[in-house]
């Protein structure tokens, strides 16, 4: 692992006064949205995604489908221990803080 020039033991720090990166971070980042609204064909990408969802292409479908309609909603349930009410695990939460602050003198 030693003879591997990344493995840890092989790191070193730059000599001082000496930066790591010295052209420094770029000045602005170019704005992509604009990039890709002047250089893509939108319209020729939707026609396309028609053609193969029409071929049965299913990705080509769920993408036509989530950019018209939006993504379906993904419901989230969130249980305690055993599938118990989470306000049950909250109450517990509750009192240890509650055993923290009468310790503390608070």
């Amino acid at each position: 692992m030693a003879n591997n020039p990344k493995h840890k033991d092989n790191l070193k720090n730059f000599p001082k006064g000496q930066s790591g990166n010295p052209a420094g971070r770029p000045k602005q980042l170019p704005d992509l949205k604009e990039i890709i609204q002047n250089n893509v064909d939108v319209e020729a990408i939707i026609q396309k995604l028609n053609v193969l969802a029409k071929k049965g292409n299913i990705k080509a479908a769920q993408e036509l489908l989530d950019r018209g309609y939006g993504k379906v909603a993904q419901k989230t349930e969130i249980t305690g221990k055993d599938g118990e009410a989470i306000k049950t695990t909250m109450k517990v939460i509750f009192k240890n803080m509650a055993t923290k602050d009468e310790s503390a003198g608070g």
